[in-house]
């Protein structure tokens, strides 16, 4: 039988392999799922419902606890907490060990010889953890680097010609990969081998072993993307590749072993090759990978579309990235062909995209202003009423989607267009007009703020009344925010605001003192316009109890 959730906030120190003696499935379950958060759960016991329900709502055999675990909480009168809406992009089946909440969001990640402990290497020392307790322990001076043998000869390296340095015997060595092949980056195997990545043809990754004495290539393996790093294990048998994302290669046939799509940061693999160590914002994520799988299923936490989160004006939708959502239940309703970073040169309008009530807006670069429906159906496209960088252009939507504006930096003044036929409404004359310059519409549409570098506006929308003019007033955390509360702009129906560190986000009541609620997470949330709804590109939390 599995414990209650006080006895069980008091235990989070217990191994999953004792929960799966003490609790069957459920207890196994819970188990992974401690040893999982064990290190933010070190910090907050209190953490074990939200975490719990964050990996575990959607399994089965959890469902009865969690029930009866939330029935606990509002009992003992605990207070608010944030309920996961959406499954976890890394759920319960991914071979994931440990996440551990750092406060150095930079460095490689590191692991100690024993692999008792993981962290990240620092220009002075490495911050690093315990992976049995998930306790910090001090900073460790980082070891010495061994001098490699061999260095790529840069300049004299090309397309189909690697040259290599011996610092040993002072040699030249030129070997002669495939005709395009472009190797930049080195590593050295016990054996006397060498491993040697870069790219070919556009930008397809490519890693060779190589034999330096003869220059044989023992084998060639090819990934998605260019690569940035190389790392064998202590004894050679696995490679690590980072090339965009991550693999893991066997070290005799060059053969992919494992995929892991879902991280793209820094990463090392374990001496003994059976772990992986990865950055994902402040979350260092410990990956098994002594058994791995040929290929991680690919999870939706793209980079398409230019929103991370945005909530409509009364919250019934949600856009995160591409993919529009329902904002109450977090319920996936459609992926949309929005615009995205991939740009060479100019791009998207900043404010170009919006979350109406009804669907989403967006400016596109090629397809001009564009508009689904609240299912996620394509209403109609204007090609003739485009906007971009280049255009010079920063815009706004209302949130009825009936007007909008444009800032155009080489005009003095701001335009409120109709949506239908572009028609002018409006002609609003800010202080001044420079690139950087931002324009909002208030939650009901009733007013548009202006916010340049010094100053702030805010006007009437219907009669074109400049209501006001003041400096800018700086928010809590020291970012340019939109002048909530003056002149009858309001982004926001509550005073609710959020604070994320070391990879933590929490929930501060009005005025910032308290905290309501916390939970881990690798990037920052969103509150919805009434706050009860908190989201991320990847996360979606109900604040209830609140």
């Amino acid at each position: 039988m599995v414990p209650s959730l006080l006895e069980v906030e008091a235990l989070v120190g217990r191994t999953k392999h004792q929960w799966a003696l003490d609790g069957g499935t459920a207890g196994a379950l819970l188990g992974h799922i401690l040893e999982r958060n064990r290190s933010v759960l070190e910090r907050y016991p209190d953490l074990v419902l939200p975490c719990v329900v964050r990996l575990g709502g959607w399994e089965e055999p959890l469902r009865d606890t969690i029930e009866a675990w939330c029935a606990q909480w509002r009992q003992q009168g605990r207070g608010a907490w944030l309920r996961s809406l959406r499954p976890p992009v890394l759920g319960l089946d991914a071979p994931v060990l440990a996440e551990f909440a750092v406060e150095h969001a930079k460095g490689r990640p590191w692991f100690s010889d024993d692999e008792r402990l993981v962290g990240l290497r620092l220009p002075e020392h490495v911050a690093a953890w315990d992976r049995a307790s998930g306790a910090r322990v001090p900073d460790i001076r980082p070891p010495p680097q061994p001098q490699a043998r061999y260095s790529i000869d840069q300049q004299k390296t090309s397309f189909g010609r690697l040259v290599l340095l011996d610092a040993r015997s002072g040699r030249t060595l030129t070997l002669t990969p495939g005709p395009e092949d472009q190797l930049r980056r080195l590593a050295e195997l016990p054996s006397g081998d060498v491993l040697a990545g870069g790219w070919f043809d556009d930008d397809d990754g490519v890693v060779l072993r190589l034999d330096p004495g003869t220059g044989t290539i023992r084998w060639r393996a090819e990934t998605e993307s260019s690569v940035d790093h190389l790392e064998p294990s202590t004894d050679g048998s696995r490679i690590f590749v980072h090339a965009g994302t991550h693999y893991i290669l066997d070290g005799v046939t060059g053969r992919i072993l494992a995929h892991l799509p879902n991280e793209r940061g820094p990463a090392a693999l374990s001496p003994s090759g059976h772990a992986m160590a990865a950055l994902d914002g402040p979350i260092l994520r410990v990956w098994d990978v002594t058994d791995p799988r040929s290929q991680e299923r690919r999870q939706g936490r793209g980079t398409a579309g230019l929103v991370d989160a945005r909530f409509s004006a009364r919250g019934s939708l949600l856009l995160c990235g591409h993919t529009l959502c329902n904002g109450r239940s977090g319920e996936v309703i459609a992926v949309l062909p929005l615009e995205s970073t991939g740009y060479l040169e100019g791009g998207p309008a900043p404010g170009c995209t919006e979350v109406l009530e009804d669907g989403v807006i967006e400016a596109q670069v090629f397809r001009g202003l564009s508009r689904w429906n609240a299912r996620g159906e394509h209403q109609w496209s204007n090609p003739k009423r485009r906007y971009g960088l280049h255009s010079h252009c920063s815009l706004a939507f209302a949130p009825d989607g009936e007007c909008y504006a444009v800032l155009d930096h080489r005009s003095p003044s701001i335009a409120v267009l109709r949506v239908d036929d572009g028609g002018v409404l409006r002609e609003l004359k800010p202080a001044t007009v420079k690139w950087g310059d931002r324009i909002a519409f208030s939650l009901d549409g009733a007013r548009l703020a202006w916010c340049s570098r010094e100053l702030e506006m805010v006007w009437d929308v219907a009669s074109g009344e400049c209501l006001g003019q003041r400096p800018v007033v700086g928010v809590d955390d020291g970012r340019r925010g939109f002048p909530h509360g003056w002149q009858g702009f309001r982004e926001r129906e509550h005073e609710l605001s959020g604070r994320f560190q070391a990879g933590v986000f929490e929930v501060l009541g009005p005025g910032g003192a308290d905290v309501l609620a916390r939970i881990p997470c690798e990037e920052p949330l969103v509150a919805s316009p009434d706050g009860t709804r908190w989201a991320s590109r990847r996360n979606h939390f109900a604040l209830e109890g609140h």
